[in-house]
């Protein structure tokens, strides 16, 4: 008795690991998405203690200090900015992404479905073919065997 053959296997194949890869890619790019998201998170963290300080800056003011205070929130803010940039940037990545995996994903479950569909025509092939044969075997045995 054969044995069912998909003879598009090799392109499931190629198509699962491109699926595969394209997943891989989207876990990168979730991972740089919530990497961005701490260090906004940070920059922000830092910026209300900055806010912070000097709001409960008591006594004279050190205008050295001030300055270098006042700098260092721009060059966070300046920061921050770049962050949200970046995170917008990456959102139409993971956009992208999405729908390049979505695509993958179509592609191989139509593959398998397929696949399916033609093993479950082969079985019913081969059930039939071995019902015939059992009907032959039957029709040919002597007329004894069959009654009983």
């Amino acid at each position: 008795m054969p044995n069912f053959v998909f003879r598009l296997q090799s392109v499931l194949q190629v198509r699962a690991a491109q699926r595969d890869q394209r997943r891989q890619e989207m876990a990168g790019l979730l991972a740089s998405e919530q990497s961005l998201q701490d260090r906004l998170a940070e920059l922000d963290g830092e910026l209300h203690v900055l806010s912070a300080e000097l709001a409960n800056w008591n006594g004279a003011i050190d205008l050295a200090h001030r300055l270098d205070v006042d700098r260092y929130a721009m060059i966070l803010r300046a920061d921050r900015k770049q962050v949200e940039q970046a995170a917008i940037e990456l959102d139409a990545k993971i956009t992208l992404k999405r729908q390049e995996l979505l695509t993958a994903d179509r592609d191989v479950r139509s593959l398998e479905k397929l696949r399916e569909q033609q093993q479950e025509a082969f079985a019913a092939d081969q059930r039939r073919r071995e019902q015939r044969e059992l009907d032959e075997v039957a029709a040919r045995a002597p007329v004894s065997l069959r009654e009983v």
